[in-house]
């Protein structure tokens, strides 16, 4: 097996305790190289982390540096979480871009839970966020629909905001493929950011690496925070 090096930006591994889950995070569009996804929100969640950044705002259509040049190779990668790390339990999390990456990485991994905040399982669909900056004839992997499909096992927790038309038809998608948890808010794409202001996002994290329901705990925190109902 390949040796890698997980202390850079691209691969960042952060050991909280003796936890038997690896919180698998993506980036998320825009975010500095410096900056760990939703590290401050996540810190208290029972887990270890593994923080992995494409370096660029691609969608992972390239893999990320120092690990995979492909997303084909990053999808190999995260299936080998396993057998590199001693946490035996992966669960995977990202917002938008990040969404595409956990979504088809966890899915390919076998994953025990998944946390995708507006995610897309086409890309550069009519309206979405990708299409404002991705190339649809440069795509080298433009749909993790076929690994959606063949999901037998993965609980998915979906989130999204209702003032996005595009992401709220793109995350009733992955409902219409196989069964998934959905969560609707009141706002636009920006989900996670909705739920900081609201002073959840933290719990969220929580509640997701402990196997608890999404919604019922948002519900007993805050009963006016989601819609659906």
């Amino acid at each position: 097996m390949t040796t890698l090096n997980f202390a850079t930006d691209y691969c960042f591994y952060e050991r909280g305790g003796d936890y038997d889950t690896l919180m698998v995070l993506f980036n998320y569009w825009g975010q500095d190289i410096s900056v760990r996804s939703h590290g401050r929100y996540v810190a208290a969640a029972p887990c270890n982390k593994l923080y992995l950044h494409s370096g660029k705002n691609d969608w992972f259509q390239n893999g990320i540096p120092e690990v995979a040049e492909s997303f084909d190779g990053l999808l190999t990668f995260c299936h080998g979480l396993r057998g590199r790390f001693s946490e035996k339990r992966l669960v995977f999390v990202g917002h938008s871009m990040g969404a595409f990456a956990a979504l088809g990485c966890g899915l390919f991994s076998d994953a025990d839970r998944i946390l995708a905040s507006v995610p897309e399982v086409d890309l550069c669909q009519p309206g979405s966020f990708s299409a404002k900056y991705l190339d649809e004839k440069e795509l080298r992997y433009p749909s993790i629909c076929a690994l959606l499909a063949e999901n037998r096992r993965t609980p998915i927790d979906v989130i999204v905001g209702v003032r996005d038309e595009a992401d709220l038809r793109a995350a009733r998608s992955v409902l219409a493929i196989r069964p998934a948890s959905l969560i609707e808010l009141d706002c636009a794409h920006e989900t996670f950011v909705d739920l900081r202001d609201a002073g959840l996002l933290e719990l969220v994290f929580r509640a997701f690496v402990e196997g608890r329901d999404l919604g019922e705990t948002l519900d007993q925190a805050k009963p006016d925070a989601r819609l659906g109902r």
